[in-house]
């Protein structure tokens, strides 16, 4: 559904067929990269959540993480071909803010932590001198979150824990195929005429 849809035609259906076969990620800590023959098109990272209700933040960093390490040694391995060795960049959603529950400073929170892990982890590794993660983009359709998305990040800049980590951006780039819409809030309830 969604972005993993629009994935799934970018890599020819693979992760829908994967899924038919039942090794599409689900279960906490896996992960999958599906790489794309088409250097022009995005391979992708999907990684398994665990079960609906169980991601936290510290559930979420810890698989982002292991998705990124298993890009990033099939990258210092040549699966992906011919590549230029050193900084590289992925791409991620707000994971978990939809039916994951997580807001979205607690969702870029485990981004974060997840995507320091990662790179600590590579820099004391052998393939330490062959990738490391420079650039972490965030991609959001619709406008509104986009903006919410900044601020939070903003704040988060400030926090002793991530004060090092990134430079928080100050605005928002528009992409193709993005979304306006009034500002979205949860639904509350509204009152009834015999609560008036």
């Amino acid at each position: 559904v969604s972005a993993e849809g629009v994935l799934d035609r970018l890599l020819d259906s693979r992760l829908s067929a994967r899924l038919q076969l039942g090794l599409y990620p689900g279960l906490r800590n896996t992960a999958e990269v599906f790489v794309n023959a088409d250097a022009r098109k995005p391979s992708a990272i999907v990684i398994g959540l665990g079960g609906v209700g169980e991601l936290g933040v510290g559930a979420l960093a810890e698989c982002f993480s292991s998705g990124l390490l298993r890009y990033a040694a099939m990258r210092a391995e040549g699966t992906f071909g011919e590549v230029e060795r050193g900084a590289c960049g992925v791409s991620a959603l707000l994971i978990g803010t939809g039916g994951g529950g997580l807001s979205i400073e607690d969702s870029l929170t485990g981004l974060l932590r997840g995507m320091q892990r990662a790179v600590e982890a590579l820099a004391g590794s052998a393939y330490g001198t062959r990738v490391r993660f420079d650039e972490l983009e965030l991609i959001e359709i619709y406008e509104d979150r986009a903006i919410e998305t900044v601020h939070a990040l903003q704040g988060l800049a400030r926090l002793v824990e991530f004060r090092d980590l990134f430079v928080a951006p100050d605005r928002v780039d528009a992409g193709t195929g993005g979304r306006r819409r009034a500002r979205f809030e949860e639904a509350s309830r509204l009152p009834l005429d015999e609560d008036r």
